[in-house]
């Protein structure tokens, strides 16, 4: 979760059960990103296994570009291409609900 306070009032106090970043426009930048990627991201996906994985990301986060690190490969779709993508989410995430793995 990202927002512009850098001690909400809403989870003062409280162990809140998601990472929390504070960012001035609540936006995700490059910096955020990187934490996340790092700090959050990588460890999870690392839990749960060794094989490589893709992680497709929308709306490139400032001027990052397409990376791999430690069997984690990033790679962000171009501009514009909500047209030919959102079918693909769908399809996706429809996988999912059914417990269909890509592997």
């Amino acid at each position: 979760m990202i927002g512009r306070s850098k001690n909400p009032t809403c989870i003062r106090g409280k162990k809140f059960p998601i990472p929390y970043f504070k960012q001035e426009n609540a936006w995700i930048d490059t910096i955020i990103f990187k934490e996340w990627f790092s700090n959050v991201f990588k460890p999870f996906v690392k839990r749960f296994t060794e094989k490589k994985v893709l992680l497709l990301l929308d709306n490139v986060p400032g001027n990052a570009s397409a990376f791999e690190d430690n069997g984690i490969r990033v790679i962000f779709f171009p501009p514009n291409v909500t047209s030919w993508k959102q079918p693909m989410v769908m399809g996706i995430i429809g996988a999912f609900k059914k417990g269909i793995t890509f592997y």
